[in-house]
């Protein structure tokens, strides 16, 4: 028993884990349905045990369980219920996500030279265009948000193409804002799918028309004139042959980052590199050019609580508004470069003192 319409591969990991949870359980003396502390205990089984699993394969496994759950709950008229929502589960599994990553699992960000590599070697031209647009557009999205796949992937789009122009109702989640709030046209997304907010509580991403070199503005105009993904679908939806499109939420975004690391750098080793390396990306580049914690928790859309906690009330008065956004992201590459630049003369005069 899987979630309606779930992908085959999904579906695959979903059945993998209802049928690890149904030895757990059988091993204890149990039996579905489940109780809210069989899932509890079976997560810290999953991460303790000698032969542990992963906790972010953990977590697939149990959205098989809360599968289960929520067929039998719809067959019961609701007399069985999901054990996965409760309290205690989801505290054990926060705890499971934070400290029992498998080490050969951490997945880490790119450095500027590797983005860039695999922006403009990742992708063979040549290939179907449909998927190399798609592909890029993914990268940007995902990057420049920065956005986890949750976010993204629920992304939605609505518009219209009139003579070459797109234009958006108020209510889609990602448009081009031009009304001269700032120097120039910018994408803005509006996400309500993701860790910290949620319907009353929208996280507001602008990306500026040019980042890191790339024409993000243009590179989205061009995507929904051109390839005409279907109105008010997911925007990041996969392309399917030549004209359709998958229905289903894109869930690639792993192979495609292997794949375009693997072709920007054949031959280097990828450990590491994977779904989450664009998002951890944007992070560790805001660190490196000394944003401040108000700027990195902002445009990461992270939870401000614990930098609460470590800098005291004044962070509360400390938000990044739109405009210093656009600023930062625009001028990401800039100091990038500078902090390199800094750290290379050095390393001459290091090299100076040796030959001397």
């Amino acid at each position: 028993m899987v979630a309606e319409g779930t992908k085959s591969g999904s579906w695959d990991v979903q059945r993998r884990g209802l049928a690890h949870f149904v030895r757990y359980l059988e091993g204890k003396g149990g039996r579905l349905p489940a109780q809210e502390m069989d899932v509890s205990l079976w997560l810290v089984d999953c991460v303790k045990r000698d032969d542990r699993i992963d906790s972010t394969t953990a977590e697939s496994y149990m959205a098989g369980v809360a599968a289960y759950h929520v067929q039998a709950g719809s067959a019961t008229e609701g007399k069985v219920r999901n054990p996965t929502k409760g309290y205690a589960v989801r505290s054990v599994l926060k705890v499971v996500r934070k400290h029992y990553k498998l080490e050969s699992k951490a997945q880490r960000p790119l450095s500027m030279a590797e983005w860039l590599g695999m922006w403009n070697r990742g992708f063979d031209l040549g290939e179907d265009s449909r998927k190399v647009k798609h592909a890029r557009l993914a990268m940007v999205i995902a990057t420049f948000g920065p956005f986890r796949a949750v976010a993204w992937r629920a992304l939605k789009v609505t518009y219209k193409v009139r003579g070459g122009a797109v234009t958006f109702p108020p209510g889609s989640d990602v448009q081009i804002v031009r009304d001269g709030s700032w120097k120039g046209p910018y994408i803005m997304i509006k996400s309500i799918v993701d860790k910290n907010v949620d319907s009353s509580k929208v996280r507001k991403v602008p990306i500026p028309a040019v980042v890191m070199g790339v024409h993000t503005v243009r590179l989205l105009q061009d995507y929904l004139v051109s390839m005409r993904p279907p109105s008010g679908g997911y925007l990041l939806a996969a392309p399917v042959g030549q004209q359709k499109w998958s229905k289903a939420k894109f869930s690639s975004m792993g192979k495609l980052v292997k794949g375009a690391f693997a072709r920007a750098f054949p031959g280097m080793p990828a450990t590491g590199v994977a779904g989450n390396s664009f998002r951890k990306s944007w992070a560790q580049w805001m660190k490196r050019v000394s944003c401040t914690d108000s700027e990195v928790v902002d445009i990461c859309g992270w939870s401000r609580t614990a930098l609460l906690k470590a800098t005291g009330t004044q962070v509360i008065y400390q938000k990044t508004e739109i405009d210093s956004q656009l600023l930062i992201k625009e001028q990401m590459q800039k100091r990038l470069n500078k902090v390199q630049r800094k750290m290379e003369v050095p390393a001459k005069v290091q090299r100076g003192l040796t030959k001397g």
